[in-house]
């Protein structure tokens, strides 16, 4: 008995200390410190210039993608962001992803240029927790994940997953502010946010994960 309440105190304490050294907002860097970050954790990374800052921050909580090839590109998605592997190095040892950020003029959505800078931090670290993901699956797994992606409900539990793993990445109070400004502070229509809503946790569950 004594011996699972210790274990009980043990537990929460790491929990604790977990959501407290999760920083709560990141802020625009100066150039001497992106250098630093670039150094670190830019090897293998092609990213638009306007992200960097929020990109490299975001790798920083990911050391297991130190060395993974990962390029963030414009292109026009049907939501603010989106993770594939590249086609072609699904067969190799070594595999690449494409990070899509929208540009999309008339999307009716969430652009990211809209999203405040720490949202933006925090719906970018989403996107490399897919990595992480994909990383821990064989071409087979990966095939299935694409075709499971097709169903609500397949979709709806995967989101879920990833956003967990982006709050145990030490990301979670960036999540909880893309989260909040997509459902209530965006200009999306209420369709989009209700889609939103449907499939990804809110920022009420994400606060309540990292209690």
């Amino acid at each position: 008995m004594r011996k699972s309440i210790l274990l009980s105190l043990i537990l929460s304490f790491l929990c604790i200390v977990s959501v407290s050294a999760q920083q709560k907002t990141f802020e625009p860097i100066e150039s001497d410190s992106i250098e630093i970050l670039r150094e670190k954790y830019g090897n293998q990374k092609i990213y638009p210039g306007a992200y960097e800052s929020q990109f490299l921050l975001a790798l920083k909580h990911y050391p297991e993608l130190k060395d993974v090839t990962i390029k963030l590109k414009f292109s026009k998605e049907k939501t603010t962001m989106a993770c594939r592997p590249d086609i072609g190095s699904l067969f190799r040892k070594k595999r690449i992803y494409h990070v899509y950020i929208n540009d999309k003029s008339q999307f009716k959505g969430i652009l990211l240029e809209d999203v405040p800078f720490n949202a933006q931090v925090g719906v970018i670290g989403h996107e490399l927790a897919h990595i992480v993901d994909y990383e821990n699956k064989n071409i087979f797994q990966i095939i299935g994940t694409g075709i499971g992606y097709l169903f609500g409900g397949y979709k709806k539990r995967l989101e879920h997953r990833i956003d967990l793993m982006t709050i145990d990445h030490g990301l979670g109070w960036q999540l909880h502010d893309w989260a909040k400004f997509a459902m209530y502070d965006s200009k999306a229509t209420p369709k989009y946010k209700l889609y939103k809503k449907k499939i990804y946790m809110g920022p009420e569950k994400i606060l309540t994960l990292m209690e």
